[in-house]
C-alpha cells in the first residue's frame, strides 16, 4: 500500500478499502490462501503478516506515512517476505505516483520477485501517472491497471479475478 507523501487521506482511505476486498475475494486466512500487507513510503514496513488473522482490522488502523515513495524498497520487502513461501505467490503494489528521485530503477528492483515466479501486478492509482516505469513490474502490460482512486473499489472485483 503506497502511504507516501503524495497520498491524500482520502486515497489512502481508499486504498485500504481495496486492499480488504482483494483479501475477501482471496478468502484470506491463516488456514487458508495466506495474505501479507506491506506498507510503504521511502522505507517498507509489514503491516499485516502471512500467519496474522487480523488481516482486515491492522488494514483498518493503518495511516498514511508521508515520506518519499520508494517502489523500489516495497517491491524488495514483498520479495524477501516471499522467499519462504510455498504455492502460488502474488504481488499487487499499489502505486499513487512515480517513484522518487534517487531510487533504484524498478527494472533491477523486480528481479528477486521474477527469480521467485511471483506474479506481479500493478494498480497505478489516480489520472495522469506516467506508467512507463511501472510497466517493468509487470510481466505482461495486461498486468498494469490504471484505476481513479474513486473507482478503486469498483474495480476490486476485476482485478482480483485477473490475479487468481
Amino acid at each position: 500500500m503506497d502511504a507516501s507523501s503524495g497520498v491524500t487521506n482520502e486515497i489512502y482511505n481508499s486504498e485500504k478499502i481495496f486492499v480488504k476486498e482483494l483479501g475477501r475475494y482471496f478468502n484470506i486466512n491463516p488456514a487458508g490462501p495466506r495474505g501479507s500487507v506491506v506498507q510503504y513510503a521511502s522505507t517498507p514496513r509489514t503491516l499485516v503478516d502471512f500467519a496474522d488473522p487480523a488481516f482486515i482490522g491492522k488494514i483498518e488502523d493503518s495511516l498514511p506515512i508521508g515520506s518519499p515513495r520508494r517502489i523500489d524498497r516495497a517491491l524488495g520487502h514483498a520479495a524477501n517476505l516471499l522467499q519462504n513461501q510455498t504455492g502460488g505467490k502474488i504481488v499487487i503494489l499499489l502505486a499513487a505516483g512515480k517513484q522518487s528521485p534517487g531510487a533504484k530503477p524498478l527494472t533491477e528492483a523486480v528481479q528477486l520477485l521474477r527469480s521467485l515466479n511471483a506474479a506481479t501486478y500493478v494498480v497505478a492509482i489516480g489520472n495522469g501517472l506516467n506508467n512507463g516505469s511501472l510497466l517493468s513490474v509487470v510481466e505482461q502490460p495486461r498486468g498494469l491497471y490504471t484505476v481513479p482512486y474513486g473507482d478503486l473499489k469498483r474495480r476490486t472485483r476485476s482485478i482480483a479475478l485477473s490475479g487468481k
